[in-house]
This record gives C-alpha cells, structure tokens and sequence, in this order.
C-alpha cells in the first residue's frame, strides 16, 4: 500500500496534465515506486519525462494509474490518499467532506513501461528567471514543425541564448549560462509555466547525451534533445538598431494600457487583426473596423517617437505579446523589413502586415490619450462578439469595441461626436433594409394569396357552370 495527499495528487496532475495535452500515443500513465529512501512519482507516455521524489521511507512497491485516475481523489488539503493493489484491480481511497470514496482501476502492465532517463553527473544551478524564460520562448514557438524544428526551443551554450519562432515572430533570451557550449534543441511546453515549478525552489541544469535535464525543488523534468531535426538561422532575420531610421521608447504606464486597449479597439474580427503604428513625434495607434468611417486612435503619451517619421501596420497580437513581455523599445528600419522590439536582455521580432492596409491619420477619428485612465474610466460600449478569422496568429475570441464617448487632446478644437459610429449605423441600415424587403414579400405573398383564392372560386363557379349544363342536356335528351 501507498500513501500520499490529496495536495500532492492535486500538483502531481496540473504538472502532468500540461505534458500530455498533444499526446497522441497510448494514454499516459503514472507510477508510483516506493523505496527506502523515497517514492518516485513518474509520468509515462509522454515526450518529456517528469518526476516527483516525496523523501521520507516507503514500502518497496510499485502501483500504475492512468493519469486521469488522479482527478477524482485530487484536493487542496492534506487529506490522505491510500494505493493499494488488490485482485480486482487499484483501489483508490480517500475521503470527500468526511465521507469514505473509493475507486477501483484496472491492473496496468508495469513491466511494459519505459525506462526512465538517467540523471545527468552535476546538475548547476542556473537563474531564477529561467524557467519564466522557457515559458516564454514556448509561447514563441509553432505548435507543429513543417520544415524546421519550429516547434522546439533552441538552446545556444556558447551564445547564452533561449531562441524560439514559429516563423511569424521570434524570441532571443540573452544573458544566461548553460554547462554546454554546443546548441541544442528540446521540445517547447506549456509545463515551464506551471506554478507548481515557479514555487518549488531553485532550479538546476545538466545533461545527458540525449536528455537536457531539469530540477526545481521535488521535481525533475527530462527533455530529450532533438539531434536530427534543423533549426532556421534567425540571427540572419534580427535587425540592427544601429541600422534603424524609426525609434520609439516605450513608457511603461503606456504599454500597461495597451495591453487593456489593444483587444477592444476596433477591427479585431478582421483578418490578421490589423493596427497601425504612427511615428511621427507623438506616438499614435490606429485602427478601424471594415465599412466603418471613423478610426479609433490611441496616443501614447507617455512614450516618444525619434528619427524618421514612419507608419506601419502589424497583427495587434503581435504587439500585445511585445508589451506583455515589457519590452520598452521599438525599431524600424524601412517597410517590409522585420520590427524589432527589445530590451537590454532580449529581442522581439515580427514582420509587418502590407503597408497598404495602414489607417492614415483623419480629422474624424476618435482620439484617445493613456493619460485620460487618470481622468477616469474611458467609457466603452460593447457591440457585438464573434470569433475572429482563424489564421495562424489569431487563436482567440475577441470583443470588437467601440469608444462611445470622444476625448479630445490637449490643444484640439473640441467637435460634437455622434454616439454611434459609422459601423453601428451600417449595422442599422441592413436590419432597415431587411425588414423593407420581409415587408415587401408579406405584401406579395398576401397579393398571391388572395388571386388564388379568387382563381379556385372562379374555378367552382365553372365547374358548377358545367354540371347545370349537362344537366340541362340530359333533360332535353
């Protein structure tokens, strides 16, 4: 028999859970090994291979579960769970608001389970930051690889780097230190995020010749490192600052609000999520939904644009990601070329959407300050939700809304707005136009409706016409 926590079945799932989203092998399993000097909680079946090591002295047995098992006697105190093998399977005990549950599973076949990689000969610490690095770098990455290995990550020894792209933007994490000098790739996941990892103390790193391993407290996550596959040579796309014509330095009160601003402007259902950057002095954002007259500006007042005026549209996701990751500087180098978003420590690189679908400054649009949050709340009218279009940067539903209340900036004669926008009155129009026409057919069918009635009593009249008349003939006869 094997004890553990209702606690422990609890983290053990939301680590595990997270390496096993994209399995599509056999269903993962978990084994629990007892010893003398601990138990060792194993995932199986999936790319990456986690353990758990609980020290203190257990019975010398071993006990498989499916992984899915651990959802039923999970909880968040430290209520105890029993394992114990019997003839009719697994028996899961434990209680549930003091009430006895049990659960019985059948008896997998634990010889048929993989080895487990072996650990590497020093394991160094490294960063604290570094496990935020991998989550990060894994957001970066494709979700399938075509022709690179776009889906791992790709960690450069000599260089310090974490590198990672799906093809449309890429990540370079500088500045940390790895006990290799060679580059090495291993798979992206969603695990490096996991709060379970982040609270489990300090990490450290080693290797084997096929696993970069990982620990963090109690746990220790084995990647295997891909040597066959390619990965794109993205210090060719990075572009030089030195060589850029536009700048922008970022202030971090203005990124805060457009992380909250950027899904709510308008044109979010459009293809590729189009919003346009505006570098000339001030520092603008643009957007508009299609059929609608009036753009929604934001001016970024707390940030500052240099060099060469310049205008540029890009996927607003893309923009959203640069200021979650709080990057504060922005350089373009000419239309067409790579944007590059940085810090001291890391580089952001998207391209561009077509120069040709970028929103030009109006007198009509609707303008907005960042500074006008410490006015008061923007005022914000909620239209309508809808999925956006599905291509490879756009994953999310997202709210299209409209401004219904005009800020006017500083030194700017004031103009009355009407409360509805241009695509609000569009919306009108069609629903007008559609009720005309219901209105229309209602008339036309009634108009039907009363001819054919009028056809079948015309109809009766002449077939009673020709009855009389045959009568009258049978009489003559």
């Amino acid at each position: 028999m094997i004890s553990i926590t209702r606690s422990l079945a609890r983290q053990v799932r939301a680590v595990f859970r997270r390496l096993v989203r994209r399995c599509l092998g056999p269903r993962p399993l978990v084994s629990f090994q007892g010893t003398s000097q601990g138990l060792r909680v194993r995932l199986h079946g999936s790319a990456i291979a986690a353990e758990y090591h609980l020290p203190g002295s257990h019975g010398d047995e071993v006990i498989v579960l499916p992984l899915e098992a651990l959802a039923a006697c999970e909880g968040s105190r430290e209520q105890p769970v029993t394992l114990e093998q019997a003839s009719a399977g697994i028996q899961v005990h434990w209680r549930d608001h003091g009430m006895p549950q049990i659960a019985v599973h059948p008896l997998e076949d634990s010889p048929s389970l993989a080895d487990f990689p072996r650990p590497p000969e020093s394991m160094l610490p490294v960063e604290p930051g570094f496990l935020t690095a991998l989550a990060e770098a894994s957001l970066s990455a494709d979700q399938q690889a075509l022709r690179y290995a776009t889906d791992h990550i790709q960690l450069q020894g000599s260089a310090g780097c974490i590198v990672a792209t799906d093809g449309k933007q890429l990540l370079m994490q500088k500045g940390l230190a790895f006990p290799w000098t060679d580059d090495v790739l291993v798979p992206a996941s969603p695990v490096y995020g996991c709060r379970e990892l982040a609270q489990a103390g300090p990490v450290q790193l080693g290797r084997t010749d096929s696993h970069v391993v990982l620990q963090a407290g109690p746990w220790t996550l084995s990647l295997p490192i891909d040597k066959e596959s390619r990965f794109p040579q993205v210090e060719r796309v990075v572009p030089s600052k030195k060589e850029a014509t536009a700048h922008c330095q970022l202030g971090p009160e203005d990124r805060d609000f457009l992380v909250r601003s950027l899904r709510r402007l308008p044109g979010g259902d459009d293809e590729h999520a189009p919003v346009t950057v505006d570098l000339n002095g001030e520092v603008l954002l643009r957007a508009h939904a299609e059929g609608q007259d009036q753009a929604v500006e934001l001016l970024l007042a707390r940030s500052r644009a240099t060099g060469k005026p310049f205008r540029l549209a890009m996927n607003r996701k893309c923009l959203e990601r640069a200021m979650r990751l709080g990057l504060p500087e922005l350089h373009v180098q000419d239309a067409g070329r790579p944007v590059l978003f940085a810090d001291e420590k890391r580089d952001f690189v998207v391209m561009p959407l077509d120069p040709q679908g970028s929103v030009p400054a109006s007198e009509k649009a609707i303008r907005i300050s960042s500074t006008q949050e410490a006015a008061g709340p923007v005022a914000i009218k909620r239209q309508r939700r809808k999925n956006t279009v599905n291509d490879t940067n756009a994953i999310e539903t997202q709210t299209t809304n409209v401004p219904s209340e005009t800020i006017v900036p500083e030194n700017r004669p004031t103009r009355t707005r009407k409360p509805k926008t241009a695509g609000v009155a569009v919306l009108i129009q069609e629903a007008e136009a559609i009720r005309n026409a219901l209105r229309d057919l209602t008339g036309r069918s009634h108009k039907l409706l009363v001819a054919l009635k009028r056809q079948r009593k015309q109809s009766k009249i002449v077939q009673s016409s020709l009855k009389a008349l045959k009568e009258l003939q049978h009489i003559d006869g």
